[in-house]
């Protein structure tokens, strides 16, 4: 199987012999980053949030619009991969069952209903007691007699939820972890507080990021969409927090979770990264990925916003399988990923 997709890999020697010469030219720094894994986790995390927070100031309409279509299919691909496949979830048809009755209950218009029930089919069949099931279903039923009685309301609540899950997943995969590795949740609280604070619209108006957006993604649309139940100033703040938490959501499903859920405490060559995603989910499952990743790409280039929602249409399951996940954690404790065979990294 590795030996069929090794054509597909060649490039990515090259990435590797630039990653060598970045290090070298780097000295110690970059020396101290590849041997601890709580330091590199901190860097990583704080440098793309800060980066984050940059486009979601400057130019929110492009951060979100370009932020999908370029990184929406790769972070699939890492939920797949760390939520179901490395936690041996993969072959439970309960999991399979749930997701399937929310992707189909969402264009009938039952939305996060649909999802709510679905994780609950999931947790019905976990493998946990009795007692730890009735009290997981117990909180699903109350999310869903919310999400009914409150069903606009709801859905625009888990739009933005669905950015923050993945904090909440970084947190359980850390929880291991000491000191500095915790710092990207401290820097994400503190940078959100300013975006949802008194300062951000006039930030947002020195940087000119109100006037400055993709045909399709300007602000007025963009308010539409995320928060079209609010008013004033506090609707322009809740596009700018979007921004900055779909970012902060591709940060840690890209690069931080798996760092933390690598075997080895350094890091892995390019080459080990593709022939390990090729082990896990076949040559055949990444092709299509990155085929899937392509289109969107270009067909961003031609027409942003209508490519995100295309995206957004195609990809919707996989926050619904976030939740179901998520329940079934809640029922069965954080299961341990697979030991990977040949696990010792290339030198960097």
């Amino acid at each position: 199987m590795v030996a069929r997709a090794r054509p597909v890999l060649d490039p990515l020697g090259a990435l590797d012999g630039v990653r060598r010469s970045v290090v070298r030219a780097s000295g110690p720094l970059a020396r101290w980053l590849l041997v601890d894994r709580e330091a590199r986790v901190a860097a990583f995390g704080c440098v793309g949030l800060v980066v984050a927070f940059a486009l979601a100031l400057a130019c929110p309409g492009w951060a979100i619009g370009v932020g999908t279509v370029v990184l929406g299919v790769p972070h699939v691909v890492s939920d797949v991969r760390y939520l179901v496949v490395r936690r041996g979830l993969a072959r439970r048809a309960s999991l399979y069952a749930g997701v399937l009755v929310a992707a189909v209950g969402t264009p009938l218009g039952l939305g996060l209903r649909a999802a709510v029930v679905g994780a609950a089919i999931a947790v019905v069949f976990a493998r946990a007691s009795v007692a730890r099931r009735a009290a997981v279903l117990l909180g699903l039923g109350a999310a869903f007699g919310l999400a009914w009685v409150y069903r606009g309301l709801a859905e625009l609540a888990y739009l933005h939820a669905h950015n923050l899950i993945a904090l909440g997943f970084f947190a359980l995969f850390a929880r291991r972890m000491r000191g500095v590795a915790w710092l990207p949740l401290a820097l994400f609280a503190l940078l959100a507080a300013f975006l949802v604070g008194p300062y951000a619209v006039p930030a947002l108006t020195w940087t000119g990021a109100l006037t400055r957006a993709p045909a399709g993604l300007d602000l007025f649309t963009l308010v539409s969409q995320l928060a079209p139940t609010v008013e004033g100033s506090w609707a322009i703040r809740g596009v700018a927090f979007f921004a900055f938490a779909q970012a902060a959501h591709y940060v840690v499903w890209l690069r931080l979770v798996p760092e933390l859920e690598r075997p080895s405490p350094r890091p892995r060559s390019f080459r080990q990264t593709g022939r390990a995603l090729a082990r896990e989910l076949t040559p055949y499952v990444v092709a299509l990925f990155a085929l899937g990743t392509l289109v969107f790409v270009i067909w961003g280039a031609l027409d942003l916003a209508g490519a995100r929602i295309a995206y957004l249409q195609t990809a919707f399951f996989h926050g619904y399988l976030e939740l179901a996940v998520l329940a079934l954690f809640a029922a069965e404790g954080l299961p341990a990923p697979p030991r990977e065979p040949g696990a010792a990294p290339d030198a960097a």
